[in-house]
């Protein structure tokens, strides 16, 4: 890859890792907001989930326009509104108003993502996509290793806010390198020229492959986010993990992840996504019933279990994504991605929700029931193998 290649490749994961730190952060919160606001865990999961459903609502939605403008200038706006949003998680002062301003952050952020792999899959070449896949989603790592342990610390030593306010601050640096560093592209709109709003659903209906490759997300982000919203809460009340010491939990995964994500991208370029998501799918249960059945245990233990999940978590989506970029043409790329991230916030949400209402918190604060969430992600996890069989012939490059 090429030097400015490399430039635009950095800046996206650095845009995502704000959108990632904002996105997690509630999470691992969760131990302050339920004592804060004296809420159950279902009242939690629709602090959690109401990010995911808005951000799926509008994907769908700009589906519809995603790729009628200029990426550039697109990316930027939808950057600025996701900015408007965190601060309003910053200023809110109850369980419902934080509950509101994470759905408009939601609405924005859910688009961001889409948009990242789209003028990613338009100047990177098809040969380079599971490297500049492995790049961005590096994001994630870094986010985990950096952004969440300090967002932990900032709030310790203020309160839940302050995590919000410094992603903020840190975006309206990023929203400047956007327009120094990105070139205008707008070669998609020229193919685009002369078809209708409706055109990506009825190209999408005309090909098997892109109905299946919706299919996807929904499925794997059962397996996967179904469990990720209690693991704070889980850790401190039932594990007895000091809360404290939590960023160790993000900290920690996410240093493993930035090696494996890495390893995983060059496997994905010379071998085929499904080849690499069947593997990791299947050692990914491995963590996911561990932890969701684990008793009280050393901080050892558990960060070990932890640290399993974050690395066979990350290895999932790497050859996901690189199979859903490949299976579409440029001119549909946009808003077919789109699609594909409302099909994924959504599914995160209602995975989220339906934990929440399995789970039941007792007097203790202590969780009830996410063992059997356990086992819906691991039955969730074999289907998305499945899934993904039926796309494999079309994905590769």
């Amino acid at each position: 890859m090429t030097s400015k290649m490399l430039k635009v490749l950095f800046l996206l994961a650095a845009v995502q890792f704000t959108v990632i730190v904002d996105f997690m952060i509630i999470m691992p919160l969760g131990p302050q907001l339920i004592r804060a606001f004296s809420i159950t865990t279902v009242e939690f999961s629709w602090i959690v989930s109401a990010y995911s459903l808005m951000g799926g609502i509008s994907a769908v939605f700009a589906s519809f326009f995603l790729d009628r403008f200029d990426r550039k200038k697109s990316f930027m706006l939808v950057y600025i509104g996701f900015l408007m949003g965190t601060y309003l998680c910053a200023m809110s002062a109850s369980s419902l108003q934080l509950m509101l301003a994470r759905g408009f952050t939601g609405f924005f952020g859910g688009l961001l993502g889409a948009q990242v792999y789209a003028i990613s899959g338009d100047l990177i070449p098809s040969q380079f996509r599971g490297r500049s896949t492995a790049i961005i989603m590096g994001s994630f790592s870094a986010a985990s290793v950096v952004g969440v342990p300090l967002g932990l610390y900032f709030a310790q030593l203020s309160d839940w806010h302050y995590p919000f306010r410094v992603v903020v601050y840190v975006g309206l640096f990023f929203l400047f390198l956007q327009y120094m560093v990105l070139p205008n592209m707008t070669s998609h709109i020229q193919a685009k020229e002369g078809r209708d709003d409706f055109a990506i659903y009825k190209y999408i209906l005309q090909h098997k492959k892109l109905v299946r490759g919706l299919m996807i997300y929904p499925v794997l982000m059962l397996a996967h986010f179904s469990v990720i919203p209690f693991i704070s809460p889980y850790l401190v009340f039932n594990v007895g993990f000091p809360e404290e010491k939590l960023f160790l939990v993000y900290m920690i995964g996410g240093l493993a992840t930035i090696g494996s994500s890495y390893v995983v991208g060059r496997w994905v370029d010379r071998a085929t996504p499904f080849y690499v998501y069947s593997r990791t799918a299947i050692f990914a249960v491995i963590p996911i019933l561990l932890f969701t059945h684990m008793a009280p245990s050393t901080e050892f233990w558990a960060l070990t279990v932890t640290t399993g999940f974050f690395i066979m978590g990350s290895a999932r989506f790497i050859p996901t994504v690189s199979a859903l970029t490949n299976l579409i043409e440029p001119k549909y790329r946009g808003g077919y991605m789109s699609l594909n991230s409302a099909l994924q916030q959504m599914g995160s949400g209602l995975a989220a929700q339906l934990a929440g209402f399995i789970i039941t918190t007792n007097v203790d604060r202590s969780l009830t029931g996410y063992n059997y969430v356990g086992y819906i992600a691991f039955a969730a996890t074999l289907l998305s193998i499945y899934v993904f069989s039926r796309i494999d012939k079309y994905s590769r490059v």
